[in-house]
């Protein structure tokens, strides 16, 4: 008799783990929708992209002012 006891506790309590887990994926589904993770890549890859410039920018304003500066 325990044991069948036991066995049907493990169930609930598996039963009980597949329904949380069931309202996690709704969760984590709503989630991915208002992220937008293909619209977040297209924003960080155009962040690098501007950052990149930027960087190249400050690089060619301070090597023309040491070339002002050394003349």
């Amino acid at each position: 008799m325990r044991g069948i006891a036991t066995h049907t506790q493990a169930m609930s309590a598996q039963s009980s783990v597949v329904v949380g887990m069931k309202g996690a994926s709704k969760a984590m589904e709503s989630i991915n929708k208002q992220m937008a993770p293909a619209k977040q890549v297209k924003v960080i890859l155009e962040f690098q992209n501007q950052s990149a410039q930027v960087d190249m920018t400050t690089e060619m304003m301070l090597d023309a002012i040491d070339d002002a500066l050394d003349r």
